[in-house]
């Protein structure tokens, strides 16, 4: 599947939410948590192209100049129909969980983990580390979602917690 599909459908999710802060820097922090999360719940990659480090966080070299170059994100028609039906589920909760979040949020999120961390300036962040990281963190998550009585808080308090958080019924609804 094309990263494009991916960028499409996030767009469209930004647009039907109103969601005026979708630039570049922020759409390339959404592919890196859709890609994460992904490859930890169906153990394959969402999209092919690769996530690079780059000084402000995780980038899809082919998405960022295509944005940069073609103001891309005021297309008015976008192609996402490859997208399977848990594919989308999968993106959609990722963009209702990270989505209202600042671009420069998420940037800084993406700075205290594992995979941008270990992956030196401009090489390519490894399928290995992202699947090895949202594997881990999601373990974390299940680990420590017992420990909370109301589980309409687990939003709240995962909310500051330096790891990635997605809920365990979002995540493995479709799986």
């Amino acid at each position: 599947m094309t990263v494009f599909s991916v960028v499409n459908y996030l767009i469209y999710l930004a647009k039907e939410n109103k969601d005026d802060e979708l630039g570049n820097l922020k759409l390339q922090k959404l592919l890196y948590y859709c890609q994460g999360i992904y490859l930890a719940a169906q153990k394959k990659p969402l999209f092919y192209e690769e996530l690079e480090n780059w000084e402000h966080g995780p980038v899809v070299k082919e998405v960022y100049r295509k944005i940069k170059h073609d103001n891309y994100l005021s297309k008015s028609k976008l192609e996402y129909s490859e997208l399977c039906e848990n594919s989308k589920k999968i993106i959609s909760d990722v963009y209702n969980i990270y989505g209202s979040l600042s671009a420069w949020k998420l940037r800084d999120k993406t700075h205290s983990e594992a995979p941008w961390k270990n992956t030196k300036k401009n090489e390519i962040i490894s399928i290995k580390n992202l699947t090895t990281f949202f594997k881990e963190e999601i373990k974390y998550f299940l680990e420590k979602s017992d420990d909370i009585e109301d589980k309409a808080s687990i939003d709240e308090h995962m909310k500051n917690k330096p790891h990635t958080y997605i809920s365990h019924e979002k995540l493995f609804s479709n799986v």
